[in-house]
């Protein structure tokens, strides 16, 4: 048996029943207990209506009143012992009690199975009742290959039943209807009413062995559920056939909001635990009297409770190795959340393939209770079991106005999978009857007005005198300025005193608590307020500077008059005093401006040139994206925007790879907001944290193809420079360049070009029969690497044509005619090229051109390229992946089952992000850096107060503290983020990591310079979802350990097709596999095609590909 953790002892006391517990003490107590609701119902209807006092805000008044009258009722079961009788004298109940389930009896489990913590001379096993889900159902008729669930109901194992009228069944209800959980067996144990331990662990022994001896069912198609004190049933029952092995253990566990730590409620009573989390919200009302009640008050082992099978969260590490497949949901506002963390922890240590799902703003048992916050939670917490979830997709072209209006709203495809119902194209979706499923929507846009031109008109409202009229831009960079108007405004603001001053600090104007004046420095010395004397009033400013406010400014509404609804506000020194930008945006919004975008709140750092060309592309970009939501929400009622619901959630992924409410989104936040969800999607599908292989993301879509690199953290970049504007605005660095599957093929001046420009999804390729231009995949489709007959018929007009080869080869035909004729007089070139070689040389070109940014990121970088594992997704990621990576040395390729969709699968992983920054403006100090820390520590606060709001606390939320750091006399500011021993306990050594990184990217350190902190920054991550189980490399591992990769079956083959390869030319037979049909662990051999309904993958001659659960793993020898 698992040794217990040592424990405190537990005083003779706390193990018996109070007073209350017998007559006449009890029906006084509960007189008692129960009449003073009559007071507390009214005054929790007055408290609970301001929205602060209700735990979470998106709580309603009812819901946190009923939470509150069960938390005040419920202990009486503990401490007056009201609980029910036990089942054994339940009978079977009469003929149409009954209504989705059918009763049968479950005889005691054999003596033999009964042994070590199930032995126990007083108590013995019995018959129980057991409801079979659904009625008239089979238990052991797996003929439609679905799992049998053994569920184990909760209520603290004082109260509650297996009958379908209690509320816990729902999940059994939804299990049954949503997943291929087909029957469902719930077991009625024997409460501690009158039957202590081990009676519970005896009857879910016998419940088991019911299922596996006496209706044979194999153990691996048995999943063991349960609720609340159910789920530390589980984990008991789970325990005991782990360490006795008397049968064997089920193929899956699933835990719902389960009570896991026994023994702390005896440590709170004696003063040496903590309360549990949330306690004050949570209903859920714990006590160490019904865990007297479970073992019995004259237990003359009552440190039982600490140990392993009671208490799951306590095991020692190495208890859980080969334990099954498990399931772990919970609310994030319950107080079982810390227990059930620890439980994960231990899992995931002994190598358990783990789900932990958090649900928000849910609490205790969120999914059997209609009156608490659990509507939606209640839904995902079942659809989000990996083995149960089915994923849906539809790809849709982004653009087709001959069809659609908005390819997120014609999502409506999916809701018509999911609820069976049509919803005709252009219907206003209700928000509320057509979502009452969905959690969130996500939404992620590339806005191509700024590579275009093509954004909103503008104006620029700058401090007069330093514009002087000239555009706002870098001065190695002069594109035409992106605001249409320049307007100086008569303000003035200037700093007292001067940063070169050899004795700033001593010099410094000095500010008492109240931010007044209390010293200065006249030059002689000493003498009152010294410059803080003059015109103006001095001030502190946000980055601690003292600031002399001269002048303000005056209203005005001639740009509005004159058509402007856009403004960009960028005053001088706005960063450390933003009264006088928000003055003149809020004058702004006054007279009519839509929209206003001021350099303070965007970006509030020191340099006036970023911060000016980034409030100005915010200016250009926010009103296009926001005409963009318009139509989007046109789509639906306006119940999805006024932010009354608590669901859907429509959110928007952000180009440093987190997530924004929609009405915080902006333009600025927008640049790369599509491709950071393919890295988001790639990163943590690809990464194994214990082998440390760093991933590129290789991301081909059909304008461009985007390169990143994902080593254990994103990597962002806090400047950018795109279509010539250089942004300073926190971003994925994704390397991009204008080659991919859309991008238009020509031959000039003797050579083959692959782009920059491309078809676009309107009218699209030459192949889509809308008269479009020759691209890649026009290509790869006559090179038979795309097949006709595997696409869907949706091209054309009439959106009901398949694709058009014979358009694409007449294309073709005259450009290789072209490149003939072009050769032709050249006497030292070959004599004809083949038709073949010509639309082949293409796809070189194309994916030399793709090399160019991985070789940026690795080789410019000192990283070795082959030493890399591409990661390749995107729609036209599968036909170029193998060829790219034998170009660059990479020998394993990882392509994702959603791989053409993974920038879209990406956005349902990504978490939560929320960041303020702050200007500096200080030198870095030992007696600088402790008023540093604290600022930090005031951001972080404010970070995580944020986050809170939104549903994320504790181990969910993940903090990054960051210093703009430079040297001084320099102009190159760098945001350093300490790593690893630069975290020491003493606080962060941003010295040691600014020095790392200035080295890194200079190759150079300039030695005996003062470093300034420019600005400060911290950002907070809160995690939506815990993890994706087994990583590909483990599985690949286990398959390989257990020679479980065997090659493909000839069977298998849907089709042979002529397929052209670099040096071999066309394999006429070579074979097409369905990855849908294809086994985990069939690997098939190159030259091959496999497909699915979304993408094509080529594996090359040579190469291996072995099917995981989600990934095709391609090695290349």
């Amino acid at each position: 048996m698992s040794p217990a953790p040592s424990h405190p002892k537990i005083t003779s006391a706390l193990l018996k029943y109070p007073i209350q517990n017998y007559q006449p003490f009890k029906g006084v107590y509960i007189l008692l207990r129960v009449s003073s609701l009559l007071v507390l119902v009214p005054f929790w209807a007055i408290y609970f209506s301001l929205p602060s006092n209700r735990g979470r805000r998106s709580w309603k008044i009812s819901e946190c009143i009923v939470m509150h009258l069960i938390k005040w009722i419920m202990p009486l079961n503990a401490e007056c012992g009201i609980a029910p009788a036990s089942v054994s004298k339940v009978r079977e109940p009469r003929e149409g009690d009954l209504k989705e389930t059918h009763f049968v009896w479950i005889n005691p489990a054999k003596e033999e199975r009964i042994r070590g913590m199930a032995r126990d001379g007083k108590v013995k096993g019995v018959k129980v009742p057991g409801y079979v889900w659904p009625k008239g159902a089979k238990l052991d008729d797996l003929s439609d290959g679905g799992v049998v669930g053994l569920f184990i109901h909760g209520g603290g194992y004082m109260m509650g039943n297996g009958t379908e009228t209690f509320g816990e069944l729902n999940i059994a209800r939804m299990l049954h209807k949503r997943s291929n959980m087909k029957r469902i067996l719930s077991l009625e144990y024997r409460l501690c009413g009158d039957s202590c331990h081990p009676a519970q662990l005896l009857d879910a022994l016998a419940a088991y062995a019911h299922l596996v001896e006496t209706l044979n069912i194999d153990p691996k198609r048995i999943v063991v559920l349960g609720a609340c004190a159910g789920g530390n049933l589980v984990m008991m029952l789970a325990r005991y056939l782990y360490e006795e092995k008397v049968l064997p253990m089920p193929g899956g566990l699933m835990l719902f909001s389960p009570v896991l730590d026994m023994g702390i409620d005896f440590e709170i009573a004696q003063g040496t635990a903590k309360p549990r989390p949330n306690t004050d919200i949570d209903w859920l009302a714990t006590s160490h009297l019904a865990n007297v009640r479970l073992i019995g008050q004259d237990h003359n082992e009552p440190e039982i409770l600490f140990g392993p099978y009671f208490s799951s969260n306590r095991a020692q590490p190495g208890s859980y190795t080969s334990y099954p497949p498990t399931f772990v949901s919970i609310g994030d506002a319950e107080s079982l959340r810390e227990e059930n963390e620890q439980l994960v922890e231990l899992l995931r240590g002994d190598g358990v393939d783990v789900t932990f799902d958090v649900q928000n703003d849910a609490v205790h048992d969120f999914i059997s209770m209609d009156a608490i916050p659990s509507d939606q939670a209640r839904e995902s917490a079942v659809q989000n079991h990996p083995e149960e979830r089915k994923e849906l997709i539809v790809k849709l072209l982004s653009q087709d106005p001959g069809n659609y209006k908005d390819a997120p709203t014609e999502g409506r495809r999916i809701l018509e999978q999911v609820t069976g119902e049509s919803i005709l194209r252009g219907q206003v979706l209700e928000t509320i009857s057509s979502f009452h499923i969905a959690e969130y929507i996500r939404l992620s846009t590339t806005i191509n007005a700024l590579l275009e031109r093509k954004g909103h008109k503008h104006a620029l409202l700058i401090t007069k005198g330093p514009s002087h009229r000239k555009p706002i831009t870098p001065q190695d960079v002069r594109p035409e300025p992106l605001y249409e108007r320049v307007v100086e405004v008569d303000e003035r603001v200037t700093l007292v005193g001067y940063r070169s001053d050899p004795k700033t600090e001593e010099h410094a104007v000095r500010f008492d608590e109240a931010g007044k004046v209390v010293r200065g420095y006249r030059g002689k010395g000493w003498d009152g307020k010294g410059d803080a004397e003059g015109v103006g009033k001095v001030v502190r400013g946000e980055s601690g500077e003292a600031v002399r406010v001269m002048k303000g400014p005056k209203r005005s509404s001639k740009l509005h008059d004159e058509g402007y609804r856009s403004l960009a506000i960028v005053l001088l020194h706005s960063y450390t005093y933003p009264q006088h930008e928000l003055a003149v945006g809020k004058v702004a919004r006054e007279v009519g401006f839509s929209h206003v975008s001021c350099s303070s709140q965007l970006l509030p750092m020191i340099k006036v040139v970023p911060r000016g060309v980034s409030s100005t592309a915010d200016a250009y970009l926010t009103p296009i994206l926001y005409q963009y939501l318009d139509g989007f929400f046109s789509g639906f009622d306006s119940k999805l925007r006024d932010g009354k619901i608590r669901s859907p959630r429509v959110e928007f992924m952000g180009s440093d790879g987190g997530l924004v409410d929609a009405d915080r989104f902006s333009g600025l936040k927008s640049i790369l907001s599509g491709p950071a969800g393919g890295v988001v999607g790639y990163a943590l599908t690809s990464w194994d944290e214990k082998q440390k292989t760093p991933v590129i993301g290789l991301d081909i879509g059909g304008t461009s193809t985007d390169v990143s690199r994902f080593s254990g953290r994103y990597e962002v970049t806090y400047e950018t420079t795109t279509a010539g504007v250089t942004i300073q605005s926190p971003q994925l660095d994704i390397n991009t360049v204008a080659a991919g599957g859309g991008s238009c093929l020509s031959f000039r001046n003797g050579l083959f070009l692959a782009g920059p420009e491309s078809a676009g999804a309107d009218p699209g390729l030459t192949c889509y029969r809308k008269n479009g231009p020759l691209v890649v995949t026009d290509a790869n489709l006559l090179l038979g690497r795309l097949l006709p007959d595997y696409f869907p018929k949706i091209f054309g007009p009439s959106e009901k044509e398949p694709l058009d080869i014979d358009a694409s080869r007449a294309a073709f035909e005259k450009v290789v005619k072209e490149v003939n004729d072009s050769y032709g007089s050249d006497a030292n070139a070959k004599k004809e090229w083949s038709f073949d070689e010509v639309v082949y040389g293409f796809i070189k070109v194309a994916n030399e051109t793709m090399c160019r940014p991985i070789r940026a990121l690795t080789e410019a970088r000192g990283y070795a390229t082959g030493q890399h594992v591409l990661a390749s997704f995107g729609g036209a990621g599968g036909q170029h992946a193998c060829e790219i990576a034998k170009l660059l040395g990479i020998h394993t390729i990882l392509i994702h089952r959603y791989s053409s969709v993974l920038s879209a699968y990406g956005l349902a992983l990504a978490d939560r992000a929320h960041e303020i920054q702050a200007p500096s403006s200080t030198f870095y100090t030992a007696n600088n850096k402790p008023e540093l820390i604290s600022r930090l520590d005031k951001l972080e606060a404010e970070v995580r107060e944020e986050l809170r709001k939104q549903g994320f606390e504790g181990k969910r939320v993940r903090v990054e503290r960051m210093l703009n750091m430079r040297f001084e006399g320099t102009d190159t500011a760098l945001m350093v983020l300490p790593e690893g021993d630069e975290k020491a306990e003493e606080g962060e050594d941003f010295l040691k990591a600014f020095r790392r990184t200035y080295k890194n990217e200079f190759g150079f350190l300039l030695e005996g310079k003062t470093i300034v902190v420019d600005d400060i920054k911290v950002r907070g991550i809160g995690k939506t979802f815990d993890s994706l189980g087994e990583t590909v490399f483990s599985e690949m591992d286990r398959l390989r350990e257990s020679d479980a990769i065997k090659a493909a079956a000839t069977e298998k083959i849907d089709s042979m097709h002529s397929v052209y390869f670099d040096q071999i030319g066309r394999v006429d037979d070579t074979p097409v596999y369905l990855l849908d049909k294809l086994d985990v662990g069939e690997q098939v051999h190159g030259p091959a095609i496999v497909i699915d309904d979304t993408q094509t993958i080529v594996v090359v001659p040579g190469a291996k590909a072995v099917l995981g659960r989600k990934h095709l793993v391609i090695e290349l020898d």
